[in-house]
């Protein structure tokens, strides 16, 4: 069993990142080791070992199972039902070394030569047009994101937000998505993703090749890249 700050605890999930995270700044997460995985217990800053489990607000779990697949589940005090989802655990593997804070490449280490492949993950939290409403909201509140695109046969065809979501004017996402979506390509500049996020107060701009989804892009995402060119230009 070990304590980690609440952030440590989720350092390179770009839901927490880059999204309003429905954790309080005060809390801690309690690590605890289990078979196959480990298990991260938020409670309250300095609860003791004994109250772990009564005060948790939030357990959150990742666990290699035994049949090479990965469950990953969120459970939340006072919800009914647990949000999960299970994997191959190469496509798990690949995921992980894939997030994170990221290292943008030599060739694109000003703002006038970055483009929106320097920037975008390619592991796209996404839909189908006959998601159920509740499904979407599920999905949505597990990862901690604002919006997600909604794709039929690899095709971007709209995106639900969590407005949409709460407004609830429709059964599925194809009832209730936005189907003019602003997108940019994967050799946009920064500057113009930059420029559309902040005009069209955004939070995330899906990156396609023609009319299919190859990546996405967050407020996250860019301030993560500012942030790198900081510290890479900052004297030795």
């Amino acid at each position: 069993m070990r304590r980690v700050n609440i952030r440590a605890a989720f350092a390179g999930e770009p839901s927490f990142a880059s999204e309003a995270s429905g954790y309080d700044e005060s809390d801690e997460a309690v690590v605890l080791e289990v078979r196959g995985g480990e298990l991260y217990v938020i409670v309250p800053q300095g609860t003791a070992e004994e109250a772990i489990l009564d005060r948790a607000g939030t357990v959150r779990g990742t666990l290699h199972l035994e049949n090479e697949r990965v469950l990953t589940f969120e459970i939340q005090d006072g919800a009914v039902g647990a949000f999960f989802e299970h994997e191959d655990a190469n496509l798990h593997s690949r995921r992980q070394e894939g997030s994170g804070l990221f290292a943008v490449s030599p060739a694109s280490s000003s703002p006038g030569q970055a483009r929106a492949r320097d920037l975008m993950r390619t592991d796209v939290v996404a839909a189908a047009p006959d998601t159920p409403v509740e499904a979407l909201a599920a999905l949505l509140s597990f990862h901690h994101i604002s919006g997600v695109p909604v794709v039929a046969d690899g095709r971007l065809v709209g995106i639900v937000s969590q407005a949409d979501v709460i407004a609830r004017q429709g059964r599925t996402a194809g009832d209730i998505m936005t189907r003019e979506v602003a997108v940019v390509g994967e050799d946009t500049p920064l500057a113009t993703v930059i420029t559309l996020l902040t005009q069209r107060h955004i939070r995330r701009v899906p990156v396609v090749r023609g009319d299919r989804l190859v990546g996405i892009i967050s407020r996250g995402d860019v301030m993560r890249w500012v942030a790198g060119q900081r510290v890479s230009s900052s004297p030795s």
